[in-house]
């Protein structure tokens, strides 16, 4: 067959998007689609460095949670906190707020002061009292208060305030309990993290820390 000759064009030899003239197939020119928006990159951090119980700000060991209202919204809660260098802290939290995170003083002034912000509330009658960044007043609104930490603060209503005031004690024992079983509790966590297997704690370490249950919630964010 010559150079020249030309081939007849086979059904279906010819791909989408070309045509055939005596033979010879040539690309159609298509129009551009619509510009398209690249997302906005999300940078992925390091696995370890995320669940790292020293990274990570939102993990509490040995967490206690007491609910106090009657669709558990509000809550106070008591746990050893790592990235604060283990540093039981209380937390008051609300399911559409940030939470606020007081250490023992704070603790023992809202204590104090929660009889007196009640009964100041029961007369209609304004409250107010501090210790550095925490602060606790009465607000406009009826029978609602605020107790804050820095510029974080959650809303409490009397009933809330006044469920608080006869179980507070409880909160506040618990973490007077885990601030004295501190230095265990750090040792211990750093044997944990070394260790493949359970650990048993020191002979000399406080009765008060359920070592089993401290061991698996370490090991599930190493």
């Amino acid at each position: 067959m010559s150079p020249n000759t030309l081939v007849p064009e086979m059904e279906g030899a010819v791909g989408e998007g070309m045509v055939s003239d005596v033979g010879v197939s040539v690309p159609v020119e298509e129009e551009p689609g619509p510009m398209v928006r690249v997302p906005d990159f999300t940078p992925c951090y390091n696995y370890a460095e995320s669940v790292n119980p020293l990274f990570d700000p939102r993990r509490v060991l040995l967490r206690r949670t007491f609910f106090i209202n009657e669709d558990c919204s509000k809550y106070l809660s008591v746990g050893y906190y790592p990235a604060r260098d283990y540093l039981p802290l209380v937390e008051v939290g609300a399911s559409n707020k940030m939470p606020i995170r007081l250490e023992e003083e704070h603790v023992r002034t809202f204590a104090e002061h929660l009889p007196r912000i009640c009964e100041a509330m029961c007369g209609d009658e304004q409250y107010s009292c501090g210790d550095g960044e925490f602060r606790l007043q009465t607000t406009g609104t009826y029978h609602v208060a605020r107790v804050y930490h820095g510029k974080k603060y959650i809303s409490l209503h009397l009933t809330e305030l006044r469920y608080m005031m006869y179980m507070f004690h409880v909160v506040h024992n618990q973490q007077i309990i885990y601030l004295r079983a501190l230095s265990d509790v750090i040792t211990y966590a750093r044997a944990a993290q070394q260790s493949t297997v359970y650990v048993e704690p020191a002979t000399s370490a406080s009765t008060s820390i359920l070592y089993p249950q401290l061991y698996e919630e370490l090991k599930t964010i190493m």
